[in-house]
């Protein structure tokens, strides 16, 4: 069995935790919940697994399907880290 990949951030993980949560407590599955709002049954999959980080129409399809508003889902997040930068070497640096 192949592993599964981790959640992209603890921010990603909380929010697919929510939306399972929701979704189960209403009796849907993953392509009932695809179904009702208009999000493809896998994008369902992986924002509850943590693996994408969905758009804002993404979030407010799969609130109208889950029946809450969208900060039900976002409130109180953990802030993600900023994204870290590599620093370019100077030998690879070519603006002179």
């Amino acid at each position: 069995m192949p592993s599964r990949k981790p959640p992209i951030s603890d921010t990603a993980r909380e929010l697919g935790d929510r939306v399972r949560v929701l979704r189960e407590a209403r009796g849907m599955s993953i392509e009932d919940l695809g179904h009702v709002s208009g999000v493809h049954w896998s994008m369902v999959g992986y924002v509850e697994r943590g693996q994408r980080n969905p758009s804002l129409y993404v979030l407010l399809r799969l609130a109208a399907g889950l029946d809450v508003e969208v900060s039900e889902l976002v409130a109180n997040l953990p802030a993600p880290p900023p994204p870290t930068r590599r620093r370019r070497s100077r030998a690879t640096d070519t603006s002179d």
